[in-house]
């Protein structure tokens, strides 16, 4: 199990790492980004690419909606009750990622949205590793898993910022 975490945390590492290396700033002569794209693109007028994006919001929102609030548990000493507490998640994002998955993007948004959905998935295959972990009472290693999962939830916040979606709680 250590050499799965081990290659879980790497392959999240690389990722991250290309995520944040990437371009940011368009060059002068290159497209404009994703997000500019839903303003004007060749198939469609502004108003039907702003009424797509707008739906997309509305469809996202009402996925967010649906889900059980979790509240945070109080630190515990039990393991138990943090095992308890991630399986709600995990449960919580199962539910997230089934709701995603129906939602039809804007075609310019086909891949973040599905990028999305992975990092969902990533985030409880974490989840369900540090679980193990915390049962096995290797606690130093499942805090490091813990850690592994705050960049991928960066990203999410950072794709749901991009184009104003409302934040699943």
């Amino acid at each position: 199990t250590r050499l799965a975490a081990a290659a879980v945390v790497g392959v999240l590492a690389i990722g991250a790492t290309a995520f944040f290396l990437r371009p940011t700033a368009p060059d002068a002569g290159t497209t404009p980004r994703a997000s500019a794209s839903l303003i004007a693109t060749p198939s469609t007028a502004p108003s039907d690419a702003l009424a797509q994006l707008q739906a997309y919001r509305a469809a996202v929102g009402a996925v967010c909606n649906s889900l059980p609030s979790i509240p945070d548990p109080a630190p515990s000493p039990i393991s138990s009750a943090v095992v308890a507490f991630l399986q709600a998640t995990i449960a919580r994002q199962n539910q997230e990622a089934a709701g995603l998955e129906a939602i039809q993007p804007p075609a310019a948004l086909t891949t973040e949205h599905l990028a999305n959905i992975q990092t969902v998935k990533d985030v409880s295959a974490l989840l369900n590793h540090e679980i193990e972990l915390i049962q096995a009472n290797k606690l130093p290693e499942a805090a490091a898993v813990d850690e592994a999962t705050g960049s991928l939830n960066t990203l999410r916040e950072q794709f749901a910022i991009r184009y104003a979606l409302p934040a699943c709680p």
